[in-house]
């Protein structure tokens, strides 16, 4: 699959969640370590137990977050992927009718020169998608 910038940076900040996810785990695991040890005041156990009890929560919040973005990931790449498919396939021809149609559309302008100050589009696909959604419906035909 083809990936864009952005889902890069989604499924950084995903991979990021998971892995404070892991460590909230942990901590929970070594604070009921913590509790076996005989020589703690009730203050200290009382401390721990608020530890725990907090660091559940934000686990379960976490989780929940880490499924919704998840699943966000996955619509958004299968989105990505079916409109980079059109665009790789069409540029051409879509790029070819909006010069033609330049000096009667000026609204094509800004998305053409765009296209020239890139270069390449191939480098940047999150800008060629944009480009190529933008510009094929300001075609007339």
């Amino acid at each position: 699959m083809n990936i864009s910038f952005y889902l890069n940076e989604l499924k950084s900040t995903i991979q990021t969640q998971i892995d404070l996810l892991n460590c909230l785990k942990k901590r929970i695991d070594i604070n009921e370590a913590k509790k076996s040890n005989s020589s703690l005041t009730d203050e200290e156990l009382n401390e721990i137990h608020i530890s725990t009890i907090k660091t559940k929560s934000e686990v379960e919040t976490l989780t929940n977050i880490i499924k919704e973005k998840e699943s966000y990931f996955e619509k958004y790449a299968q989105n990505f992927e079916k409109e980079l498919k059109e665009a790789n396939t069409n540029w051409d021809i879509v790029i070819a009718k909006a010069k033609q149609q330049l000096p009667k559309n000026p609204n094509l302008k800004p998305y053409l020169d765009a296209i020239e100050r890139i270069g390449d589009v191939n480098t940047d696909l999150d800008k060629k998608v944009f480009i190529f959604k933008r510009i094929k419906p300001l075609l007339n035909g």
